[in-house]
């Protein structure tokens, strides 16, 4: 047994070792050299390439003056905005050298970024064409109005009644708060139900009678009927709930709202940070998703900009990163509705424009954090938990607490 000793340590440590390159391989780094002689070991980070490398193709289009073409209407929109009509040509061209991939496949009305105003392009392999050149309100037109209902929405669900308890209607000050919060809410659903009809969009008729509902609700709390005032405001904020959420723009001019068969958004009733992921590209969600998962965040990924929208009605995220070019998805419809709904949530924006006046751009509409293509995964997971005030550094906190007790030296300080 005892000369069995030797033999025993020497497959523990292989054991140890075995486990050590599964636990460094998971995070993204692999073994690259390996000397034998007293050992000596390098690995790199491999994870930024396992990640982007399946949304990648080759490059197959070259542009030219000749094969971008404007629109009758794109036309017009230049003489109205005082653009010559070279310039969103060379704008094009400039597009297919920076982002070639781009052009790997068929779209049509895709929203680019075009100075201070939108570009909205197809492409069908052999021509590109120019189709509108319009200002932020002309782009989005559904935008604002959806996104100010959103917000107005989530003010009502933290009404005091809500999360103290029906009985702070007793209190005048309270009453009238809550009444003209809902007045408000339901006159800016009427605005967006009006754009709708303009836009010659269909919605049930139950959306029309809300008013009437606050107008009963603000009676019975006159008479200090409690539950009945109750009943008829909380009828209003599940209506409305539905509203917004089967009418969220669906990208793409915003000329549409989503179509109502839409998969819910669960989101995990725990402590962790929550963060939507917007992206066009499945593979990259998951892998991402599962990447941010395993650094204890709560992910939702989305795919389209009315899963995005969508996700946003259901709960009010702590952090959301989007593309902004993406055939699929429109990037600055999500920053745009991000930021008009919500003064917590923080925006992470990765872009392909590294150019300084794209960056204003997306400064100005709001966005906390740029990060240009391409990136190191580290770089990004370090810019999570400076917008988030490193929950990474406050979870191995509350883990130290929970076996024990944590010194200050345990854990750095917040910066």
């Amino acid at each position: 047994m005892i000369e069995l000793i030797p033999y025993l340590g020497t497959a523990v440590i292989i054991v140890v070792a075995t486990a050590a390159f599964v636990v460094l391989a998971r995070h993204g780094f692999r073994l690259k050299r390996l000397k034998h002689d007293k050992i000596e070991l390098e690995f790199e980070n491999s994870m930024r390439q396992q990640i982007t490398s399946k949304c990648r193709t080759t490059p197959r289009i070259i542009l030219t003056e000749a094969t971008v073409q404007l629109n009758p209407a794109a036309k017009g929109d230049c003489d109205k905005l005082s653009i010559s009509p070279e310039e969103p040509v060379q704008f094009v061209l400039g597009e297919a050298i920076r982002h070639p991939l781009l052009f790997d496949a068929e779209f049509t009305s895709l929203p680019l970024v075009f100075g201070e105003n939108v570009l909205l392009l197809s492409w069908d392999r052999s021509e590109a064409k120019v189709e509108r050149i319009l200002n932020r309100e002309e782009a989005y037109p559904l935008n604002d109005a959806w996104s100010t209902c959103l917000a107005l929405y989530r003010q009502a669900t933290l009404l005091p009644y809500r999360t103290r308890g029906p009985e702070q209607l007793y209190t005048s000050t309270e009453a009238k708060r809550a009444v003209a919060i809902y007045r408000r809410l339901v006159l800016t659903v009427e605005d967006f139900l009006s754009l709708l009809r303009e836009k010659n969009q269909e919605y049930p008729d139950v959306y029309q009678d809300m008013g009437s509902l606050v107008e009963e609700a603000e009676f019975a709390l006159a008479n200090e009927d409690i539950g009945t005032s109750v009943a008829r405001l909380e009828v209003v904020l599940s209506t409305i709930h539905k509203l917004i959420l089967n009418c969220a723009p669906q990208g793409q001019l915003t000329m549409q709202v989503a179509a109502k068969s839409q998969p819910k958004v669960e989101v995990p009733a725990d402590d962790r940070p929550t963060v939507l992921v917007v992206d066009d590209c499945y593979d990259f969600l998951i892998d991402f998703r599962d990447l941010l998962q395993q650094h204890g965040y709560a992910v939702i990924a989305a795919d389209t900009t009315t899963a995005a929208l969508r996700a946003m009605v259901e709960h009010e995220f702590d952090l959301v990163i989007t593309d902004m070019v993406m055939p699929q998805a429109d990037g600055r419809e999500v920053v745009l509705a991000v930021k008009n709904s919500s003064d917590k949530t923080k925006v992470i924006v990765v872009t392909g424009y590294p150019e300084m006046s794209r960056i204003a751009d997306l400064m100005k509409a709001g966005v906390d954090s740029f990060i240009p293509k391409p990136y190191a995964i580290m770089d990004i997971l370090a810019e999570i938990e400076r917008l988030l005030d490193r929950p990474r550094v406050d979870q191995k906190r509350k883990e130290l607490e929970r076996k024990g007790g944590a010194k200050e030296e345990d854990v750095p300080d917040k910066q």
